[in-house]
């Protein structure tokens, strides 16, 4: 089931309430992004960010409280993560908000294949 078959076993395996997900592939991930975006957590079901036209559903925080509608989804058909940020209470991160911290958005960058390496500026040896 992707991404939502897995965020849904996160979340069922989680002691906490919440957890942050991220794709394998976003090398540019950062301690102090993760904590802008958890200090963001309260009366919502997930914290997410805007940026650039997207909606971005890794890189960001869901509790256990999407599960029920996780559920729901997931036994009529894969749902996209989106679909499920838009079904939920979601803190949505405005772009402005999210780009005085990180103006290139690096943070939500992806390494697919080896010219992404040379482009981020990393190594291939690492």
């Amino acid at each position: 089931r992707g991404a939502p078959g897995g965020l849904h076993a996160a979340l069922r395996a989680s002691h906490t309430e919440w957890i942050f997900a991220a794709a394998c592939d976003m090398p540019r991930l950062d301690a102090a992004g993760i904590l802008f975006l958890a200090e963001r957590r309260g009366n919502v079901d997930a914290v997410i960010v805007e940026c650039f036209g997207r909606v971005e559903v890794l890189g960001a925080f869901w509790s256990r409280r999407c599960l029920p509608v996780l559920e729901a989804l997931l036994k009529v058909r894969t749902p996209s993560l989106v679909e499920l940020a838009l079904e939920v209470n979601t803190d949505l991160v405005p772009m402005a908000d999210w780009l005085e911290r990180d103006p290139e958005a690096r943070f939500f960058e992806n390494a697919n294949v080896p010219e992404d390496l040379d482009r981020l500026g990393l190594s291939r040896d690492a």
